[in-house]
Order: C-alpha cells, then sequence, then structure tokens
C-alpha cells in the first residue's frame, strides 16, 4: 500500500508541477512613434482682388483675365511672372501637392457651355501659372479636375489666374460659374 500511495504522490507531484507556470517575461512593450502628415494650401490675392471675378460687360469673341479688371494687362508675359497674376496659392502643408482645377458651365439665361472652343453660347476658360512659359501653356479647363501645378513644395508658392473667351451670344442675361482649386498629395 505505501508502494501504491508512493506512486500517486509521485505522479500528483508530475502534475502538479506541469501547471506551475515557468518563470520568464511576459510582455514586451514596443515604443511606436509616427508625424503626421497633412495637405493644406491658402489662397491669398494679389492687388485688390478677392474670391470673386466681376468680369463686367464682355462682347463677343472678346478675351478676360482676371489679373486684367483695372485694365492694365492684356496677357501675360513671357515667361508668367507673379505680377500677372490675381491669386497666389501656397503649400502651407507638410507634403508636396499637387493643384487641380476645375470650371462649371455659366448659369444664367442661356448659359454658357464649357468647351475646348468658343461657338455659340460657348466659352473657353483657361488656367495658368506663374513660370508658365507664356499663355499658349495655360490649361484648358473642364468641368472635371484637371491638373494644374505638379509637386509644389511645403511653403511654396505660385501666382495663379484665370482667363475668359467669349464666343457669341443667344441673349444678354448674366451669366455666372465658379472655377474650383482642389489639393491632393504630390
Amino acid at each position: 500500500m505505501k508502494r501504491i500511495l508512493l506512486v500517486g504522490i509521485i505522479v500528483l507531484g508530475l502534475v502538479a508541477g506541469s501547471v506551475i507556470p515557468a518563470m520568464a517575461a511576459t510582455e514586451q512593450v514596443i515604443t511606436i512613434t509616427a508625424t503626421p502628415t497633412f495637405m493644406s494650401m491658402a489662397f491669398s490675392f494679389n492687388d485688390s482682388h478677392d474670391s470673386s471675378w466681376a468680369v463686367g460687360l464682355v462682347a463677343e469673341s472678346g478675351d478676360y483675365w482676371w489679373d486684367d479688371e483695372g485694365g492694365a494687362q492684356a496677357t501675360p508675359g513671357e515667361p508668367v511672372v507673379f505680377d500677372d497674376c490675381a491669386g497666389n496659392l501656397t503649400n502651407d502643408g507638410s507634403v508636396n501637392i499637387d493643384v487641380d482645377l476645375n470650371v462649371g458651365n455659366w448659369t444664367g439665361g442661356a448659359g454658357w457651355g464649357i468647351n475646348a472652343t468658343v461657338g455659340e453660347n460657348l466659352v473657353v476658360m483657361k488656367g495658368i501659372c506663374e513660370d508658365d512659359a507664356n499663355e499658349a501653356a495655360a490649361l484648358v479647363l473642364t468641368e472635371v479636375d484637371q491638373e494644374l501645378i505638379t509637386a509644389l513644395t511645403p511653403d511654396d508658392w505660385l501666382g495663379v489666374d484665370l482667363k475668359l473667351e467669349t464666343g457669341t451670344f443667344t441673349d444678354d442675361v448674366e451669366k455666372a460659374t465658379s472655377a474650383t482649386y482642389t489639393v491632393r498629395t504630390g
């Protein structure tokens, strides 16, 4: 009987020994750091310009620059310089940015459609940037975002301007549209 009791105690000891945890590290702390990036642009206006462009009375087959509200500029220089631009777009984020631009169809009366060429109730809208070679480098705008600026670095800026080219009209009702500059990672 002593033998059976001794065997039982040994078995119980082995079972109990396997339940007792081994003494070792049970956790590890990993330090994680991250630096946030953000996209942001600041838009300022040159001279007395603001977020509206009162083109005023327009003639058929005419050309109108946003920076020409005072009548001082017919076309930008070659290359386009800061003083040729009505607005100034600054990358005040922490990463390079691309800037897209689109414009809507003009509303009011018969309206004007945005087009690549002028025509009856069709107008052309163009976007241009400082440092573009000349007016021929201007981006012909559509209702869909198009890239106007590529990889603008943080704290850098570019002057921007818009141009309206008119076709022929079927009414004399005031028209309105808007242009939208949109930032995305560059």
